[in-house]
């Protein structure tokens, strides 16, 4: 079945109901409007869709069995993490400069990850992670367009020649 062969047929049935609804000139209105479309055979049942492709989950399936099958590779993974963590982590038990004041971005941040790390070391180990890779993602990123200079339409009129609203 063709795809307007199944919205007429939806149609008709819209029509058929608010026809069985209705009363009066609207539904003999009605009535002779769907007549023509009821002559028309009813479409065969459309056929079971076939299943989704999902490439993500099947990659994310892959790579999973991949790295289940590689336990070296997770251990070494796992290290690199660790280390990697416990170099951010001295970066932040090292001095601020005195002159910064207590509302500074670099304290408050430097605050609120240590108070993340009393509370959830797993979090912030996560937590990271996903810096490290925004950062190494970064460079990759396309450089923003330049400005485009100002078109002569955009420009604002003088006074001498804006007109005069009253």
């Amino acid at each position: 079945m063709s795809e307007p062969d199944a919205i007429q047929h939806a149609v008709l049935q819209g029509l058929a109901r608010r026809a069985a609804a209705a009363s009066g000139p609207l539904r003999e209105a009605m009535e002779v409007r769907m007549k023509p479309l009821a002559q028309r055979p009813a479409p065969p049942p459309a056929a079971p869709a076939a299943p989704r492709a999902r490439p993500w989950a099947d990659l994310l399936a892959r790579l999973g069995t991949e790295a289940r099958a590689r336990p070296q590779a997770q251990a070494a993974l796992a290290g690199a993490q660790r280390l990697s963590l416990q170099r951010h982590l001295a970066d932040l038990q090292a001095p601020l400069p005195e002159q910064l004041g207590p509302l500074n971005n670099e304290v408050l941040a430097r605050r609120a990850l240590q108070q993340l790390q009393a509370l959830s070391p797993a979090y912030l180990q996560r937590l990271a992670t996903q810096l490290t890779a925004l950062a190494a993602l970064a460079p990759l990123a396309s450089e923003p367009a330049p400005p485009k200079p100002a078109s002569p339409a955009s420009k604002p009129r003088s006074k001498a020649t804006a007109p005069r609203r009253r």
